[in-house]
Order: C-alpha cells, then sequence, then structure tokens
C-alpha cells in the first residue's frame, strides 16, 4: 500500500502543471473555489510520497497511517 500510494506522487512530479490543471478543469463545475483546488493539487503528489515513504519504510506507522486515511477521505469527499 505504501509503495502505491508513493508511486501516485512520484509519477505526478514529473507533469505536475498538466495534472493540476486537469483537477482545476475537472473540479470548474463544481462550488469548490478555483484557488483551493489548485492548492490541493499542487500539493497533493507531495503528501502522497511523504505518506508512502513513511508506510513504506514503516517509519511513524500510525501516523502514516493516519495521515493516509485522512488523504483518502479527502479525495472522496
Amino acid at each position: 500500500m505504501g509503495l502505491n500510494i508513493m508511486l501516485h506522487g512520484l509519477v505526478r512530479f514529473g507533469h505536475l502543471d498538466a495534472f493540476v490543471e486537469s483537477l482545476v478543469t475537472g473540479f470548474a463545475n463544481t462550488p469548490l473555489p478555483v484557488g483551493l483546488v489548485r492548492l490541493f493539487a499542487l500539493t497533493l503528489p507531495f503528501f502522497e510520497a511523504a505518506i508512502g515513504l513513511l508506510l513504506l519504510l514503516g517509519l511513524k506507522f500510525r501516523l502514516g497511517v493516519l495521515a493516509g486515511f485522512a488523504l483518502l477521505a479527502s479525495l472522496t469527499l
């Protein structure tokens, strides 16, 4: 699970601008402010990579699991 989450973040680093713009476009017809969507999209890959690395290495495992849960919950709300 840690590797999966970490790779989701790492893959997006190479084309961060395109990822951000795709999320902004995808959320254009929602009540969410564009600035908030852009901020979320800019920070998401970094959080994914960090949380995935924590889980993969077993460092701060409880914190990593809780952060991973919060990340997944934020993507579904």
